[in-house]
């Protein structure tokens, strides 16, 4: 099952099963990628300037129509509540086109400050996870430069 919402929508920049996902803003080392080795139906959109114009948003969706999962993807310096933020304030307003999917959110930082990990903002958004997906899991991941996972 597809989720035509995104499927269809000007902000995507593709949704098909190919072997790479990769959210990266141009001449940017940070970038998130997923190893997709089941061919597996994904679609990159665009949030950030194209989605949601106004107020705060992260960088990039990743809708996985197969599992019926989609990725929050916020590429950022270091201030990972402000990164927490966008995410919330993407999902607040996108989570209708998604219903019955696991929401999972991803934030890669140029470099991590230990402190940020605490912060009310990054407490609140896995608060916000757990409560959407029904589960007690941590939805929420966050790794420096690379952040690269298997589908």
């Amino acid at each position: 099952m597809g989720n035509d919402y995104f499927e269809q929508h000007q902000c995507t920049d593709f949704c098909d099963d190919r072997k790479e996902i990769v959210a990266r803003d141009k001449r940017e080392k940070r970038i998130y990628k997923i190893i997709n080795k089941t061919s597996k139906k994904f679609c990159l959109v665009r949030v950030d300037g194209c989605l949601i114009i106004e107020g705060k948003k992260c960088d990039y969706l990743i809708v996985n129509c197969t599992d019926q999962s989609a990725i929050f993807i916020e590429l950022k310096g270091s201030h990972l509540p402000e990164a927490a933020e966008q995410i919330d304030a993407s999902l607040t307003q996108l989570q209708k086109h998604l219903p019955e999917f696991t929401i999972y959110a991803r934030i890669v930082t140029s470099k991590m400050t230990a402190p940020d990990l605490n912060s009310s903002q990054i407490t609140k958004l896995r608060k916000k996870l757990k409560k959407i997906n029904k589960s007690n899991k941590d939805y929420l991941e966050h790794k420096s430069q690379k952040f690269e996972e298997v589908f």
